[in-house]
Parts: structure tokens; sequence; C-alpha cells
């Protein structure tokens, strides 16, 4: 994340919730939604990336289905 104003402990408990796949996260902890929003992306980005790396040979099939006719 660009800027890191939560502590530690506010961001291991965003990954715990991603993880267990609440929804109501940002109630749960008192942050943000939008900032709850902005972690659970990087997260989703970072394991697309890892998945690229991860897989290479399908890495073609992402990129044109990805595309626009």
């Amino acid at each position: 994340m660009r800027y890191k104003r939560l502590s530690t402990e506010k961001v291991d408990l965003i990954l715990r919730c991603f993880c267990e796949d609440l929804t109501a996260t940002a109630s749960i902890l008192g942050v943000n939604r939008n900032t709850v929003n902005s972690y659970f992306r990087e997260i989703r980005e970072r394991i697309f990336q890892q998945s690229l790396k991860e897989s290479p040979l399908e890495t073609a099939k992402v990129e044109n289905s990805m595309r626009r006719p």
C-alpha cells in the first residue's frame, strides 16, 4: 500500500477478514470502508500477480480473455 496509516494489527485483521470472506470488515474493525476496499483490492492484485508467476503457460489465455473485441 502506498500510505500505511493503519497499525500492523489492523492490517493483520483486515487480512484475516479477507481470508474468512467477511463482508462487514469495516464495521467490525472500525475502519473506513474505502480503506478496507483498498486493502482488499491490493490483496487480490497480489494474488493475481503471484498466480501469473506460478502458471506462465496460462498467461496468454488470461491476457486474450481480457482483451475486448
